[in-house]
């Protein structure tokens, strides 16, 4: 099958799994070949128990960056929702693939509204088997939207309700679930600061906000409540989590410093939270080094995990000062503490990036 606008040969990753909750999917991306960028249809697996490369699964109907994804777990759809196409318009498609079996994605419905890489297009989850995905992609009209689907039945997206924080265009956080447990958590994430002076953007950054976790409860729509705190200022991490036994991760991400000529900061720092308990984050330890970039340099990568099996990885990443997004695949054992460990390399070198898995029970 065609890697989207590069052929490149097949790396020897372990086999196709049969189904189960161990397969994760990486699908779109952007390389940033300065300065000129590629942007790629690929899909691509790995099997998350084992170790290895990633492996050809299929195409999308269009290359572009910066999707959502959501999966309703060993039922085995996963939904790729919104994001950028390669032609730099923005999308409100929703395609869907069976995890399990690899092939080409289809249609599915429609977002409530188109969102590309400058709106913020990454948080996206689900309560696994019981059949909800959540989408948070803010647009310009629309910075505190989240929206639903049902995973198994194609069809457009529903008003689930509201963040608590009014988010900036561009820099959304993650999100993670439970699963059938159904809270889901929104972690992070850069949002508007109301009083600032319009004409310098750095000062529309409400860095205080950049900690915010909120949660919902999946299976009943509604406003978004307040959890608690990161450690550190955050957006554009990613997110996975270890399913019915409650603990989420958040992994790496970026923020800037206001005022305007600030430092650029990519925080190495991995964290957890306790799903069902609403509290602050916790540290869990750190990311491998950017092998293709400055050290610890990664924003815009993507997790999956095989839930109640604990192993979560994290898939590639952009180093933001172009010329330096990596390959590698990196994973960590969710219900212990400690620094990630190589997992094999990613089929092509890109950030902007979707995935999801059917790690749910």
């Amino acid at each position: 099958m065609p890697l989207g606008s590069a052929k490149v040969g097949l790396f020897g990753a372990a086999g196709a799994s049969a189904g189960g909750g161990d397969r994760g999917l990486k699908f779109w991306g952007l390389l940033s070949n300065h300065p000129s960028y590629t942007m790629y249809n690929v899909i691509e697996y790995i099997t998350i128990s084992s170790t290895g490369n990633g492996t050809d699964f299929g195409d999308a109907s269009a290359a572009g960056r910066q999707p959502a994804g959501a999966s309703n777990g060993v039922t085995d759809r996963g939904l790729i929702c919104g994001g950028q196409l390669s032609t730099w318009s923005k999308t409100n498609t929703i395609e869907y693939v069976t995890i399990s079996s690899a092939s080409n994605s289809s249609d599915f419905g429609d977002y409530l509204a188109a969102a590309h890489a400058q709106d913020s297009t990454q948080a996206g989850g689900s309560n696994g088997s019981n059949d909800r995905a959540i989408f948070s992609l803010s647009n310009s009209s629309d910075k505190t939207q989240i929206g639903y689907n049902t995973v198994s039945s194609a069809g457009n997206t529903q008003d689930f309700g509201d963040r608590t924080i009014t988010q900036l265009s561009g820099n959304v956080g993650a999100f993670c679930s439970n699963g059938t447990n159904e809270r889901g958590v929104f972690l992070g994430g850069m949002a508007e600061a109301h009083t600032a002076d319009p004409s310098d953007q750095v000062h529309l950054y409400s860095h205080a906000q950049m900690k915010t976790m909120d949660y919902i409860t999946i299976n009943s729509a509604g406003n978004a409540t307040d959890f608690g705190d990161l450690s550190i200022m955050n957006c554009l991490n990613s997110s996975c989590s270890n399913d019915t036994n409650e603990r989420g991760i958040s992994w790496g991400g970026y923020y800037y410093t206001a005022p305007s000529g600030g430092a650029q900061t990519f925080p190495n720092v991995i964290e957890y939270i306790t799903i069902n308990s609403a509290s602050n984050a916790t540290d869990f330890g750190d990311q491998l080094d950017n092998p293709d970039g400055d050290t610890n340099n990664y924003l815009l990568a993507q997790c999956v995990s095989n839930g109640v099996n604990e192993r979560g990885c994290h898939y590639g990443g952009d180093g933001w000062d172009q010329n330096n997004e990596t390959n590698m695949i990196q994973y960590i054992t969710i219900n212990s503490t400690g620094n990630a460990t190589d997992f094999g390399d990613a089929l092509l070198q890109y950030g902007h990036c979707g995935s999801t898995d059917n790690g749910f029970t």
